[in-house]
């Protein structure tokens, strides 16, 4: 084969053809004889119907993966968060019960305290019987005070005590 018998064509785009060759000689005399020679020229891969169809099935498939692996991640976010929710709220409820129990004993304390300073300051009739014309006033702010007051009578002396002391309401 020479160079010159090749017949190169460009740009040509899908469809059916037909080249018809008549030949020539070097003085230009021509036959009457023309080879004809049929081809197609198919249409390139991505240029077909199916090629577009797989491309939108890929392109909505990679999209549904992507939506269930962000769901798969949120459901697994979830799940956690529930976790240290629960393990929280276990947390406080221990953290609950506690203060409710020192609450309880620090309550029964100041019960006990109050008691006690109940019982060593003096009834109003005890007060009565020394100090004929008299008033308490007794306001403690909490349940229990630090103040106290105490009366005694000696012969003809009557003693009153009134005082203040700290660490209110600790037995």
């Amino acid at each position: 084969r020479r160079s010159s018998d090749l017949i190169t064509f460009h740009d040509l785009h899908a469809g059916n053809y037909t080249l018809i060759i008549s030949p020539c000689n070097i003085q230009g005399d021509c036959s009457e004889e023309a080879v004809k020679f049929s081809f197609t020229i198919k249409k390139p891969f991505y240029n077909t119907w199916w090629f577009y169809l797989t491309v939108f099935v890929l392109i909505i498939g990679v999209f549904l993966l992507i939506i269930r692996l962000r769901d798969q991640s949120l459901r697994t976010a979830q799940k956690l968060l529930e976790k240290r929710v629960e393990f929280r709220t276990k947390e406080i409820r221990t953290q609950n019960r506690i203060i409710e129990e020192n609450n309880r004993d620090i309550t029964d304390s100041i019960k006990y305290a109050k008691r006690i300073q109940r019982a060593f300051m003096p009834s109003d009739e005890d007060v009565g019987k020394i100090f004929k014309e008299n008033f308490i006033m007794y306001l403690p702010r909490n349940m229990v005070s630090g103040d106290f007051y105490m009366v005694n009578k000696f012969g003809h002396k009557k003693l009153l005590i009134v005082a203040d002391c700290t660490g209110h309401g600790v037995p």
